[in-house]
């Protein structure tokens, strides 16, 4: 039986339990064994993924919007069980139809902090609507499917700015700072651009040349032709400093100095510029943060690839995706876990015949088949007319098959027996892998109108 077991990483989602049930039909029966067909009590995308969460997705934006990719920032807390050290080739994110696969592109994944950013492409996202999707993971054999080219809809580079008068002096306090900010200011904006040569803030929006904040961000292809170790240069006008980052490592960083090339990379102390860790082939990030007090002068990037000369950066010269532009009010709520489990129920007294007015035990044996522990299981058996318990029935997770590592008690120690009288209506923990046995002696009553 396939049991989808949500709500905390192993317990089951609003207490709906297994609820095993069977009977003794008749007093001549061989082999007394509880057939179930596969059942899922809530939908499940795909049977070898083990795991989801769901999020709700809330567009207060007051536009529709199309193709457009919404921030996930996950932490080892919204993904109980999720292996960081994969580097996400299980996750996989899907529509709320559970049918649906969506797009993304992870851009972070830290195993030494467990956390992670995903970029979700929605396809269609109306103002005003409320939207569940589920991030499936817990599958060894799958293989990564991050794609910035399908998340991504837009071509070339995304130059924004915004105003602020503040002064950081990390990239964390700019990063903080520009998230904080609006975009309602007249004069400052966002906008996607083919290159950034010779582009200003007061050129692009026809707005100030003072108090702005400067982000520029692109994703580029890495080939199998130029993979290796790439440099990158900026020549700015960062008068309060600013940073480079590829796939989010800063490649340089200057905070509290007035950077202005004078359009001249050769000014080497005005630039930011550096080398990156060998890129394998693939999508990688790129981009700049930087503030601005006065005077907005224009700023130019370029690269080059290994073995190569410096050259614009732009979407002729490199294959360029980026986002698009930003709404506000896109928010985004963890709201559960689920997890797929495989529990299977064997049901046997190994006897021949029966007699009226004899006695014999029976054997319901619980297994979990699946790769995650399983608790809060309802094992229900209600006997038919005529069949009573004789004395108490048992429960023993050391009798074979079981090994003493579930418990007959869901909640306790592992090894926890159980016993009571009448039908069985017991909850129970089984790890992966495991079992345990109920034990049940009964009479037939010598009557055969009981039956």
């Amino acid at each position: 039986m396939h049991v989808c077991n949500a709500g905390n990483p192993i317990n089951i989602m609003h207490n709906n339990i297994l609820h095993i049930l069977s009977k003794i039909k008749s007093v001549l029966i061989l082999l007394l064994l509880l057939c179930m067909q596969n059942i899922c009590i809530a939908a499940w995308w795909d049977n070898n993924w083990n795991r989801n969460v769901s999020l709700q997705l809330t567009n207060s934006s007051g536009s529709n919007l199309i193709n457009y990719p919404v921030d996930i920032d996950i932490s080892a807390s919204n993904l109980p069980g999720f292996d960081w050290n994969n580097n996400g080739d299980d996750l996989r994110v899907i529509d709320t139809d559970e049918i649906t696969q969506l797009d993304f592109y992870i851009d972070s994944l830290n195993s030494a902090t467990e956390t992670a950013t995903l970029w979700v492409n929605i396809p269609t996202f109306n103002n005003g609507e409320v939207r569940t999707i589920y991030i499936y993971y817990h599958n060894n054999a799958a293989t990564n499917v991050s794609d910035a080219a399908a998340t991504f809809s837009e071509t070339g580079i995304k130059y924004h700015t915004r105003n602020t008068t503040f002064d950081p002096t990390t990239r964390a306090q700019a990063e903080a700072d520009f998230n904080s900010l609006p975009d309602n200011v007249a004069g400052y904006g966002c906008t996607i651009l083919n290159n950034i040569t010779n582009i200003d803030n007061s050129g692009t929006f026809t707005g100030p040349n003072n108090d702005i904040i400067y982000f520029t961000e692109t994703f580029f292809e890495v080939t199998a032709a130029n993979a290796g170790i790439w440099e990158f240069r900026i020549g700015p006008d960062f008068g309060l400093g600013g940073d480079l980052y590829i796939d989010n490592q800063s490649v340089d960083a200057e905070w509290n100095d007035d950077l202005w090339w004078s359009f001249n990379f050769g000014n080497v102390n005005e630039i930011l510029s550096g080398t990156t860790t060998p890129l394998p082939t693939g999508f990688h990030s790129f981009r700049t943060l930087g503030s601005e007090a006065c005077c907005d002068g224009p700023a130019s990037i370029e690269f080059r690839t290994p073995g190569g000369s410096f050259q614009e950066l732009s979407a002729a010269n490199l294959n360029l995706v980026t986002r698009q532009c930003p709404v506000e009010n896109i928010s985004t709520a963890f709201i559960g876990t689920e997890v797929l489990a495989d529990i299977s129920i064997t049901k046997t007294d190994n006897i021949n015949s029966y007699t009226p007015g004899g006695n014999t035990t029976y054997s319901i044996i619980v297994s979990n088949n699946g790769l995650v522990d399983v608790t809060n299981i309802n094992v229900s058996d209600t006997l038919p007319d005529g069949v009573t318990v004789n004395g108490n029935w048992t429960c023993d997770p050391s009798i074979a098959p079981g090994d003493g590592t579930a418990s007959c008690i869901t909640g306790t120690a592992a090894g926890t027996t159980a016993t009571g009288t009448g039908n069985i209506n017991q909850n129970i923990d089984i790890p992966a892998g495991k079992s345990l046995v109920f034990s049940i002696p009964v009479n037939f009553s010598t009557d055969m109108n009981d039956y």
